[in-house]
């Protein structure tokens, strides 16, 4: 049985990994429990639904992979240049 990311037990699950990997799952957002984790360092997201993320989920991430989702911004060419382009773009555009 697949439980729901939102579960008791997969919550705790993430916030002790570092890593998660959530590739093709037809997600739309994020649990608030998952971009609040202060141990995670690597997500990846591609393939999914995302429109937006939440912007806690760049302070301490330090490699994400997005592409092949429904945002308009970044475009795909910023998605396709890895992380340290997209996370650059995207802390831009929190300062401001």
């Amino acid at each position: 049985m697949i439980q729901p990311l939102s579960s008791p037990s997969r919550t705790s699950k993430i916030s002790s990994s570092p890593y998660r990997e959530l590739r093709s799952n037809q997600l739309s957002d994020l649990p608030m429990t998952l971009s609040s984790c202060l141990k995670l360092r690597d997500i990846y997201l591609s393939l999914n639904r995302f429109t937006l993320l939440p912007s806690v989920i760049y302070e301490c991430i330090k490699h994400l992979e997005l592409g092949g989702n429904r945002f308009r911004t970044p475009r795909p060419a910023i998605l396709t240049k890895g992380t340290a382009a997209l996370l650059e773009y995207l802390r831009d555009r929190i300062s401001k």
